[in-house]
């Protein structure tokens, strides 16, 4: 629901707008209409969101379409009638010299969804320990309350070791947890929780060059966590990810589903998706575990961006030369020594997690 207090806290004047549209005109009556554009500086200085849009529902008479443009002000008010609803006035001057046009849209419309993002694209910065990300966990710490435990269950693993997992469900506030201990030999070795119900825990340990042996495990859907069994040191990397609103805390990424280590060549396959997506394969260094194998080379982006090929990339196995990667029934292949060479060059990496 449109706020409009939160709405008066933005000024735009000195913004811009990059581009507009107009769609779901039905018989002259009303329309949708979006608008995309940037704060100006020093708004984005104060407020941290450097581009809005707005979506505009049911708008009457249909507005004209702004792009490129210089904002002056953007107005919006209640309605006084019982219908409820919004009066809108956008005013704008195109870039150029002498100035190109003065747009001027005012408007009425039923709602509006306003939104404000960071960035655009992906971004990388593990958010992993962020004052955001620790406030997002303390308010999910209501749930590990006896009232809604819901399950339990065990994971035999490699060297008498087990993972127990307890499960907490909140059916009214769509609450999930799951609290997961590491035990061996009926002693606890670490304890860590999952908030998402999509991700499973992993069955198996990578054995690294460096002699350490390496749990990986979820905390949330995206990014991928691992516990140096040898030391107790735990790494986690949760990436911001795609651009998304600021009322929200991450952005999609990639979900890492399995993880095959090559311990000759110190690199890693993870498969996995994006959301909805297609199988993938993303391939990173693993010789600093700290890092866990970021940046990635994603293997779908480099072999065949425009799917004209391959429908999608699942892992098949390493061998002394080569990744060997499967898209149904046919197969593909890279030489490790072209992955160690694109991993060294990030700007040739591309879309990566």
């Amino acid at each position: 629901m449109f706020d409009l207090s939160d709405f008066k806290k933005y000024c735009f004047h000195d913004g811009t707008v990059t581009d507009s549209t107009v769609w779901g005109i039905g018989n002259g009556s009303s329309c949708n209409y979006g608008l995309w554009g940037e704060f100006p500086e020093d708004e984005t200085e104060r407020n941290g969101c450097a581009y809005f849009y707005f979506d505009f529902k049911h708008v009457r008479p249909e507005p004209p379409r702004i792009e490129d443009a210089e904002i002056r002000d953007i107005e919006i008010d209640a309605e006084s009638h019982e219908s409820g609803g919004y009066h809108v006035k956008i005013c704008a001057v195109s870039f150029g010299w002498p100035p190109a046009a003065f747009y001027l849209a005012e408007f009425t419309c039923d709602d509006i969804r306003f939104g404000r993002q960071k960035y655009k694209g992906m971004s990388h910065r593990n958010v992993y320990g962020t004052a955001e990300y620790d406030a997002f966990w303390r308010s999910l710490g209501y749930l590990l309350e006896e009232t809604y435990f819901t399950g339990k269950k065990q994971l035999d693993l490699p060297e008498n070791y087990c993972l127990e997992t307890d499960t907490y469900t909140d059916t009214q506030r769509r609450g999930f947890l799951q609290r997961h201990t590491l035990k061996r030999d009926g002693a606890v070795v670490y304890t860590y929780l999952c908030c998402d119900h999509h991700v499973r825990p992993f069955s198996e340990f990578i054995y690294h060059r460096n002699g350490h042996r390496y749990y990986p495990f979820h905390i949330d859907l995206y990014g991928i966590s691992y516990l140096d069994l040898d030391t107790l040191e735990v790494y986690n990397y949760i990436p911001e990810g795609y651009q998304h609103d600021c009322e929200i805390l991450l952005g999609e990424s990639f979900i890492v589903t399995d993880i095959h280590y090559d311990r000759e060549s110190g690199l890693i396959a993870y498969g996995g998706c994006y959301w909805a997506g297609p199988p993938n394969v993303m391939v990173g260094n693993f010789s600093r575990v700290q890092d866990c194998g970021f940046p990635f080379v994603d293997m779908q982006n480099w072999l065949d961006p425009h799917y004209d090929q391959y429908d999608e990339f699942d892992f098949a196995d390493w061998t002394e030369e080569k990744l060997l990667l499967k898209c149904g029934n046919v197969s593909a292949s890279v030489e490790i020594d072209q992955l160690k060479e694109r991993l060294s060059q990030p700007s040739l990496i591309g879309l990566t997690v």
